[in-house]
């Protein structure tokens, strides 16, 4: 396991329960954008410049 994957336990639970694929929720930790809050206001299209959020990602974070 990397640092950055000890690292999704600091990601909230509401982020977790997407299911989203491990490159997105590396995305989210390298961003520090640990909750769902955080992501809404960082926005879809600056996080879909982040390595590791593809279409899928967004469609899940965002498309609820």
């Amino acid at each position: 396991m990397t640092r950055l994957e000890d690292d999704f336990s600091k990601l909230d639970n509401d982020l977790l329960l997407l299911n989203l694929a491990k490159p997105a929720l590396r995305a989210l930790v390298q961003a520090e954008l640990y909750s769902m809050n955080q992501v809404l206001q960082y926005g879809a299209e600056a996080l879909s410049q982040l390595h590791g959020i593809g279409p899928g990602a967004i469609q899940r974070l965002f498309h609820k």
